[in-house]
């Protein structure tokens, strides 16, 4: 895998040799992570399939942004369909993990003819009706506010994800690693737009072959609610880590990188 930076977006990313023979999977990382989320399926992957892996704006060594509005999924999106012009990608199987599915889902949307098929790996579905959002939505507003008070670090960092021997959905060195490689600021915008984005209608506007992959024991993302998300997608299947929690990534690379060849085999 190589690394590179598309100066016009300000997006870093990673890329191995392109082989036309082969499908291109664009990898796309959640909220608090980046490129570095994904290296330990990169291994499974990279020998069989040509592969796209950015850091997301504000996240990694990608470029932060002043704004909230900056951050809106929509440009997310339009960062990653830009990418692929820049590298020359008419279409490609998009993946999203965890909130990175809003923006794998946002790209088929904006930009239907890049997208062939989907997946989306603990994708975070029918936010707005879990409790813990309910709870700490005003909480997340009030700070918001306060994130322009806080600098806009201009030298992102990764995160090596193998250095943390325990991978349980709710663990705090990780996430106070995960806030160095975005910032506060960013962090916090990217927060509040994943509170009030509802996407709830563009799933079900999605029209293209897709697959969920949820661990049983996810606990961020209740297992029902990847059911009901299959449910509201015309051409979707899932598929069960069974002893899976949210972290898939990291704790099950071997069975998520099977799970994305057999489906890509299939189509």
């Amino acid at each position: 895998m190589r690394e590179a930076i598309f100066e016009e977006r300000g997006i870093w990313y990673l890329k191995n040799d392109f082989d036309p023979s082969r499908s291109t999977l664009l990898l796309i990382h959640g909220l608090g992570s980046s490129a570095t989320g994904w290296a330990q399926v990169i291994p499974h992957l990279e020998h069989s399939f040509n592969l796209i892996v950015p850091d997301i704006r504000g996240h990694g060594f990608s470029r932060r942004w002043p704004r909230y509005s900056d951050y809106s999924p929509q440009n997310v999106a339009d960062d990653i369909n830009e990418l692929l012009n820049h590298l020359s990608i008419p279409h490609c199987t998009a993946i999203g993990y965890s909130t990175g599915a809003f923006y794998a889902l946002i790209l088929a949307a904006r930009h239907p003819a890049k997208v062939e098929r989907a997946i989306f790996i603990s994708p975070t579905y029918f936010l707005h009706t879990y409790w813990r959002v309910r709870v700490t939505r005003i909480f997340v507003e009030l700070m918001a506010l306060f994130a322009p008070l806080f600098p806009i670090v201009k030298k992102g960092k990764h995160v090596d994800y193998k250095k943390f021997s325990a991978y349980a959905d709710t663990d705090i060195p990780r996430f106070i690693a995960d806030l160095r490689q975005t910032s506060i600021r960013s962090y916090l915008y990217y927060l509040k737009h994943t509170y009030n984005f509802r996407h709830d209608e563009w799933w079900r506007r999605l029209g293209k072959p897709a697959m969920v992959i949820v661990g049983r024991h996810d606990t961020l993302v209740p297992f029902n609610r990847a059911r009901r998300l299959v449910q509201d997608l015309d051409n979707a299947h899932i598929e069960i880590i069974e002893k899976g929690n949210h972290m898939l990534l990291y704790a099950w690379p071997k069975d998520v990188a099977r799970e994305i060849e057999k489906f890509i085999e299939k189509k």
